[in-house]
């Protein structure tokens, strides 16, 4: 029975850049404080609900209201906390999260930026360690989840949309790749 079990919990852990990972995410979520104290979490990706009753709670806080946490929940119901507060979109595998970061958001002790324009994104693993900060070479910087269709060459891949200059909206689409941190163009663009 004990080799049973070994076979079972080694079938279902997943290899991932040289981490094993065997918990995968079944949520997103940050957890918002009001100006009275009180708290709201609200589930980002992967929530049952639509958009605006997963943000229920966070709209009644009292203003000006804060980000204090980010987190993932796994399926087995543990809790993550993420080293930074923002957004995240869990990849396609569920393996993993992409983070976008805007300038002063994810700050090193010294001040900087961890993810600076033009590479502006990271994905973080499961259990809340930076997997990779995600690159690409040609333009001014990423800008959003992209919740589009992806050219077929690219189907069940995540999508990025890169703005070309400070001007633009994001507009071109990238696809993400979860095990290199190199972006991949789809020669795609959208109207944001």
């Amino acid at each position: 029975m004990e080799k049973l079990d070994q076979a079972s919990a080694k079938f279902n852990t997943l290899k991932i850049q040289g981490v094993e990972m065997s918990a995968l995410i079944a949520q997103t979520g940050t957890l918002w404080q009001g100006a009275n104290g009180k708290s709201a979490t609200w589930i980002t990706d992967g929530s049952p609900v639509n958009a605006i009753e997963a943000s229920a709670d966070l709209k009644k806080l009292q203003p000006p209201k804060r980000e204090i946490e980010s987190f993932l929940i796994l399926e087995d119901g543990t809790r993550v906390a993420l080293p930074f507060c923002g957004l995240t979109y869990r990849l396609p595998d569920r393996t993993g999260v992409v983070a976008i970061f805007e300038p002063g958001q994810y700050l090193k002790p010294d001040g900087t930026d961890y993810f600076p324009y033009p590479n502006n994104a990271a994905i973080f693993n499961a259990d809340g360690s930076l997997r990779f900060q995600l690159v690409q070479e040609d333009w001014y910087r990423i800008g959003a989840i992209h919740s589009g269709s992806m050219p077929a060459k690219f189907d069940g891949k995540m999508g990025l949309l890169i703005a070309a200059t400070p001007q633009d909206y994001p507009e071109l689409v990238y696809a993400v790749d979860p095990e290199s941190p190199k972006l991949i163009s789809t020669l795609q663009q959208i109207r944001y």
